[in-house]
């Protein structure tokens, strides 16, 4: 997946004047090495020595009271106190840098659960058309990045994008082979669709994936055609594969470079924490490669993806688990998927969409998969998330939940279930009764109101 609607969004937060910007500082960029510690209620004569004091200031403390203040003292990555300005002072010493906030105000930094920052960072770097809104609104608009980048590319050069959403587009409807036809005839182009669910490649990238009106699509993905069986350009979810596994190899230090991409980003719009999701070995290879050249300011919980039984055995008997690592990068849950994406029309439901007779969505695993897999993660200490959008798919990961808890013994191991977009009141109380946490993503809710 080469972009992710949330950092789309905080890209779209520069429109926001400078001016409204300033009013507000993320006191977490402060705190690159340790995590926050609740705010201590430290006597004056205690606090003494701090690297760092804000003063002046509007600080949101966020304690039981929703209590604000105006000065706060830092050492050693952690807050030692906070108070008046007056009370702060004796805190200081010489060597203490102390910072007059000038009546701005400051918030905890935030935490984002739903990432795939690595990823939107490597295309930023590979310079990938920019195909989303509010850029383009339109897919003619859409073909004239493509042609022009066409007309510069030598004859064979893939043509990479990422980020089109037909929902804000004009035309309101998919990109096709023969709209990329039309304007690139002489090069591939593969263009991801925003959820990541999705992608359309014309003609050239088909042949060169082997994809034509005889193939059958491989399980958990489908290869749309047309009312003659002619395939139209768009693969979804698993079908992807086809044209991602023929795309150009990236530059070997590119995950690397991508990592200061995500840090820079990340703190200028108030993340402090993230959890970056689905991410590869290189992905992860890339993040360690920067905590140990001391290039992440960015506390960072990385999520590897698992997509068969092979890669869990792997993952389990790797020696590593959730929670190992630092304050600064450590492992977070492992991500599976149980069904598509609801632009793609994919995820798994029980009754069929009005105009999709037929179609119930993917499930991605079969249901005694899928619990294999889950009870070799976890057994190995791995926390579990899973997307699931539709009620069908979120019975299937539920139900191997329970099971897994029940045969491990697990009490409250927080498993996870990402998006949980049909949750109807039995879910919810399947939910609750397993106390398993939802990873709504936010995002959705500003981007397609769900």
């Amino acid at each position: 997946m080469r972009f992710h609607m949330n950092l789309r969004i905080l890209e779209s937060m520069r429109s926001l004047r400078k001016s409204d910007c300033q009013k507000f500082l993320w006191f977490g960029a402060f705190l690159l090495i340790r995590p926050l510690a609740v705010l201590p209620d430290v006597p004056s004569g205690e606090c003494h020595d701090a690297d760092l004091i804000l003063r002046n200031g509007k600080i949101i403390t966020m304690d039981a009271t929703r209590s604000g203040v105006t000065s706060i003292a830092v050492r050693s990555g952690r807050i030692l106190a906070a108070g008046s300005d007056s009370e702060i002072a004796s805190c200081s010493n010489a060597r203490t840098q102390i910072i007059n906030l000038h009546g701005q105000t400051v918030l905890p930094g935030l935490i984002d659960v739903h990432t795939h920052a690595l990823d939107w960072a490597e295309g930023l770097l590979r310079n990938d058309i920019d195909p989303g809104y509010p850029k383009v609104h339109s897919i003619a608009q859409i073909l004239n990045l493509i042609g022009e980048r066409s007309a510069s590319y030598p004859p064979g050069k893939w043509i990479i994008g990422a980020g089109w959403d037909e929902s804000k587009l004009a035309e309101h409807r998919y990109i096709t082979r023969k709209d990329l036809d039309a304007v690139s005839p002489n090069n591939p182009v593969w263009l991801e669709h925003f959820t990541g669910h999705l992608g359309v490649a014309n003609s050239i990238a088909l042949k060169l994936a082997h994809v034509s009106r005889d193939n059958a699509a491989p399980s958990g993905g489908v290869v749309d055609k047309d009312n003659l069986g002619e395939p139209t350009g768009v693969l979804k979810d698993n079908a992807q594969g086809l044209v991602q596994s023929v795309l150009p190899p990236d530059s070997p230090d590119l995950a690397l470079r991508a990592t200061r991409v995500v840090t820079e980003k990340a703190l200028e719009t108030g993340l402090t924490t993230i959890h970056d999701i689905c991410l590869t070995a290189a992905g992860m290879r890339a993040y360690q490669d920067a905590h140990k050249n001391g290039w992440l300011k960015l506390r960072v919980q990385m999520a590897p993806l698992v997509s068969t039984i092979q890669d869990a055995e792997a993952l389990a008997n790797s020696g590593v688990h959730s929670g190992f690592g630092d304050d600064v990068l450590k492992f977070g849950a492992v991500k599976m998927f149980a069904d598509g994406g609801m632009a793609a029309k994919t995820i798994a439901v029980y009754e069929p969409a009005q105009g999709e007779p037929g179609n119930l969505g993917l499930l991605i695993w079969k249901p005694e998969d899928m619990q294999k897999a889950h009870r070799l993660l976890a057994s190995a200490g791995w926390q579990l998330e899973t997307h699931a959008i539709g009620d069908r798919a979120m019975d299937e990961v539920l139900d191997s939940y329970q099971a897994v808890m029940k045969d491990l013994g697990l009490k409250e191991p927080r498993f996870r279930i990402v998006h949980a977009g049909f949750s109807t009141p039995p879910i919810q109380k399947r939910l609750r009764d397993l106390r398993v946490l939802v990873d709504a993503n936010p995002a959705f809710v500003y981007w397609i109101g769900t």
